[in-house]
This record gives C-alpha cells, sequence and structure tokens, in this order.
C-alpha cells in the first residue's frame, strides 16, 4: 500500500493509517491518538482569575492582583474557536459577578443589570478575538490589550468610576495622576498589555499572522494553521525538557505557577 502523504508533504506513518477495533469488535477508521481536553484546567483558571479581579476591585489594598488576572482570558482568545472563546468570557464574567457579591466593599451593584452587563461584555470581547485571531489579525498581545479599552468603557454603567484594571489601582498615585491626563482607558490599555507579556513570558507566544486556510492540526486547540512565531523560529512542544502536554495545558500550568511564584515575592516583600 502506497503511504500517503500529509498536508505538509511528510510521509503519514502506518499508525495512522491502521485501521483499529472498538470494544464490540468492529473495525473503525484510522487510529488516532486524541489529547486529554484542557477544557477543565482552563475553566479553573477563568474561575481563579474571575476572583483575583474581584477581590482586586474590592480590597484597594490588593493593586498587584489587576497586574495578573487577565492572562486566562487571553488563553482563551487564543486557543479556543469563537464559540467557545466566547463561552469562556461567559464563564469568567458571571464568575467575576457572583465573587464580587461576597463583598460588602465591592463597588459592583447586585442586580440583574450588572450580571447580564458582565456576562455579555467579556463574551463578546473573547469571542470576537478569538475570531480574530483566526481569521484577520493573529495572535497579539498589543491588539487584545487595545481592545480591552472597550471592555472598560462598556461597563461603565457598573458603578465603577475608574472602570475594573484601574479601579483597583487607588493606591497607585502614579496611574491616577495618569489616567487623568491621558484618560484611565490608557491606563487600562497599559495593565492589559502588560498581562498580555506577561503571558508571552510564560508560554513563549509571539505575534502569529493567520493562514487563510482551512487545514485542521490534529491536536484541535490552535485555530489559525500558522502556528508559527515571527522573527523566532518555531518552538517545538516535544522537546526533552518540557513535558509533553497539549499546549494549552503547559501554558496553564506555566502561567500559575509564574502567578504563584509573584504572590509569593510580594507577601514576603510586604510589611508584616
Amino acid at each position: 500500500m502506497r503511504a500517503s502523504k500529509q498536508l505538509d508533504g511528510t510521509p503519514r506513518s502506518s499508525w495512522h493509517e491502521r485501521p483499529t477495533r472498538n470494544s464490540t469488535g468492529r473495525m473503525r477508521g484510522p487510529g488516532r491518538l486524541r489529547p486529554r481536553s484542557p477544557a477543565p484546567l482552563l475553566v479553573a483558571a477563568l474561575v481563579v482569575s474571575a476572583l483575583l479581579m474581584a477581590v482586586a476591585v474590592a480590597r484597594p489594598g490588593l493593586p498587584w492582583l489587576g497586574w495578573l488576572t487577565l492572562p486566562p482570558i487571553f488563553l482563551a482568545v487564543r486557543y479556543l474557536p469563537p464559540l467557545r472563546a466566547a463561552g469562556a468570557g461567559l464563564v469568567w464574567g458571571a464568575s467575576l459577578f457572583l465573587f464580587s457579591m461576597l463583598f460588602r466593599s465591592t463597588p459592583i451593584d447586585p442586580s440583574f443589570g450588572a450580571l447580564a452587563l458582565l456576562a455579555v461584555v467579556p463574551s463578546a470581547y473573547t469571542g470576537l478575538g478569538s475570531w480574530l485571531t483566526r481569521t484577520r489579525a493573529g495572535f497579539s498581545p498589543l491588539l487584545l490589550a487595545t481592545a480591552w479599552i472597550g471592555v472598560e468603557y462598556a461597563l461603565r454603567p457598573l458603578s465603577l468610576r475608574y472602570g475594573l484594571l484601574i479601579g483597583d489601582q487607588t493606591q497607585g498615585r502614579f496611574l491616577h495622576a495618569v489616567s487623568g491626563l491621558l484618560g484611565y482607558g490608557f491606563v487600562s490599555f497599559v495593565i492589559a498589555y502588560v498581562n498580555g507579556l506577561l503571558l508571552t513570558a510564560v508560554t513563549e507566544l509571539r505575534w502569529q499572522p493567520p493562514r487563510f486556510t482551512s487545514i485542521v492540526r490534529p491536536d484541535g486547540l490552535v485555530g489559525p494553521s500558522g502556528d508559527r512565531i515571527i522573527p523566532c523560529p518555531a518552538v517545538s512542544a516535544s522537546r526533552s525538557s518540557r513535558p509533553r502536554a497539549p499546549p494549552v495545558v503547559w501554558s496553564i500550568v506555566r502561567a500559575a505557577s509564574w502567578v504563584g511564584a509573584g504572590a509569593g515575592a510580594v507577601g514576603l516583600a510586604a510589611p508584616p
């Protein structure tokens, strides 16, 4: 039997072509390795991110939390298709509302309108961001941070005087001075962009242009088929020094380790 070739021109191994049997003994299609779904881990990361944001908004004494809350949202934009990314934004917004209700000092009103706004706006952000990532702009933390300004202004009816990201920086006099000069949307852009740079440093993601083709990756995680890093060459996820896991799982685990290390360092440096 003549060996077929994959879409990139390399020969397809016989392991992929060999038919397998299911539990009933019937023949089924070619065997294919299916990675474990990273959805539960990503949902957990989104819930934790919403909790950190709720704490940062309700407790102004912890302004550093606002600089660590958006990487899970950016991960959802990067790895999930538009509909699932919109669902991830819905989970994040609803979780933020529920956690905010646990704090009496939160400026978010306990109303159905606030819940609807927190559910719709992040959902639209992640869904449209995922669609643009796959079809137009590629993955770009700069564009995601710029689009986050629209999220801040869309959430103005929540009685947040300075929005989400700048509202938790009440002890940052310099940031408030800058927001008074350039607008709190600009400061929110800076904080969101720092979140994107953190994700970039942790996961080695860079700006990646999309390819307008219908090629589907075997792992089913990355939307655009163009997954090459610019200007650096493509980074293999199967090096001996890196765990062999789906990219999104490794990204979340590595990001969580960095956030934990940063939180520990801040806690040790804080005066008793």
